[in-house]
């Protein structure tokens, strides 16, 4: 897996098990990663979003969720 790699806001909500609303509304508070603009773009990077989840957990992120593949 490549640190580089990038998750669109639907990637990042089914990562999280969130709504695409839910990750729009914690990413400005600072309640989790804020975003790259690409343009007119947002795109998380996976690793980033990865370690935050592992932070919030306290222990590592379940391995099926460490290899989530966007479809």
């Amino acid at each position: 897996m490549s640190d580089r790699e990038f998750l669109t806001l639907n990637e990042v909500a089914d990562l999280l098990s969130l709504s695409t609303c839910t990750v729009r509304r914690l990413y400005p508070k600072g309640q989790m990663p804020k975003p790259l603009k690409i343009g007119r773009s947002l795109r998380w990077r996976k690793q980033l979003i990865l370690d935050w989840c592992e932070q919030q957990e306290g222990e590592p992120i379940e391995e099926s969720r460490r290899n989530f593949q966007p479809i």
